[in-house]
């Protein structure tokens, strides 16, 4: 955490409790110390986002999430009392769609998504405490691509593959609609 402030600047008041953060007082202590600042926890939760959004490009600059960093990532957002939702409310679209693409090129660099790639889409599904289907829409540009690149739909480990197996159609045929709908 500490390499991670290092590179990054916050208000005074997020900057105060993200020092504590080792500490782990309880919610007392933080809004305590914030009260000079006229302020609480919720207070700084839009900031919060922001610094989470930071931390998990931080945590994967290198590609790989580890239990470790998501471990962290989970206490970090117990500690600012971020909700399931709360990427969403606070507008981070375009963040989580940035972070999502940028790791989902690099899953299907090679055109295909093995086990641990798939493990590894279900992690960044839960650093943002997204639903399925929500993972399912920032995941889309990224398919899109590798499809248009030639891929094989049915290495791609996605939701239209089970069903189209699940509803017995077959590849040639969903690939002309595919082309029909999509152009590719």
């Amino acid at each position: 955490m500490k390499q991670f402030l290092e590179k990054h600047q916050y208000s005074e008041p997020m900057t105060l409790v993200l020092d504590l953060f080792n500490e782990l007082p309880n919610i007392l202590i933080i809004n305590e110390k914030l009260k000079p600042f006229g302020m609480t926890i919720e207070d700084l939760r839009e900031e919060s986002i922001g610094v989470l959004i930071d931390y998990i490009k931080y945590i994967l600059e290198d590609n790989i999430l580890t239990h470790r960093e998501m471990d962290s990532l989970g206490m970090l957002k117990r500690y600012l009392r971020i909700k399931e939702g709360d990427f969403l409310k606070f507008h981070k679209e375009e963040a989580i769609q940035h972070i999502i693409y940028h790791q989902m090129k690099h899953i299907l660099e090679d055109n295909y998504v093995d086990k641990e790639e798939a493990l590894m889409k279900t992690d960044l599904q839960s650093l943002f405490d997204l639903s399925y289907d929500q993972f399912l829409l920032f995941e889309r540009n990224a398919i899109d691509e590798a499809l248009r690149n030639g891929a094989d739909l049915s290495d791609l480990d996605t939701i239209y593959y089970n069903k189209i197996k699940r509803h017995g159609i077959s590849m040639s045929w969903f690939k002309k609609l595919l082309y029909l709908i999509r152009g590719y």
